[in-house]
């Protein structure tokens, strides 16, 4: 019998629908636009990359990350692409903030698959999850303070403090 790995598995599959939707789109079958449904392809394409990860024996948790990350945007995209709660392309100024959050939750499920040994994964974990936790109200308009609106003026600022923090500190040689 031989052994079929799931993520190879995955990639066949995604390859056969390509071509059937090119044998309809030939044939002038009605189908719904790529522009709507091409998160699918991300989606799929995690699927095949977890499902790898859960079906050897030697697991390689570091998989999940890019797993992960792609079913996540996937996901978050396809809100985009097929416009639901009215969402357009315009609102991921406001919602930038959920990548960071879909990135944290990428190295949670890298430190998970680990079977929760590597405690240096929760660091990127702490950081890309604060990122997103503070700035996700903040953008969404919850926050609405005259400090608030000052700070975002100036946060530049911050980028200058730490250039000058890092030209003016003594060489370790």
């Amino acid at each position: 019998m031989v052994k079929r790995f799931p993520g190879v598995t995955a990639a066949a599959l995604l390859a056969a629908a390509a071509g059937g939707w090119l044998i309809a789109a030939s044939l002038r079958v009605a189908l719904p636009p790529l522009a709507e449904i091409w998160p699918v392809i991300l989606i799929v394409a995690a699927a095949a990359l977890i499902a790898q990860v859960n079906a050897e024996r030697r697991r390689r948790p570091a998989v999940m990350l890019p797993g992960t990350i792609l079913l996540l945007c996937g996901l978050f995209f396809l809100l985009f692409t097929l416009g639901i709660g009215r969402l357009g392309w315009v609102d991921l100024l406001r919602l930038w903030p959920v990548f960071p959050l879909i990135i944290a939750t990428g190295y949670l499920m890298v430190y998970l698959a680990g079977d929760m040994q590597e405690q240096a994964l929760l660091v990127p974990v702490y950081v890309f999850g604060a990122i997103g936790l503070i700035a996700l109200p903040l953008t969404l308009g919850a926050v609405q303070t005259l400090a608030f609106r000052q700070t975002l003026r100036l946060w530049p600022l911050v980028l200058v403090l730490l250039a000058l923090f890092v030209f003016a500190r003594p060489r370790q040689d």
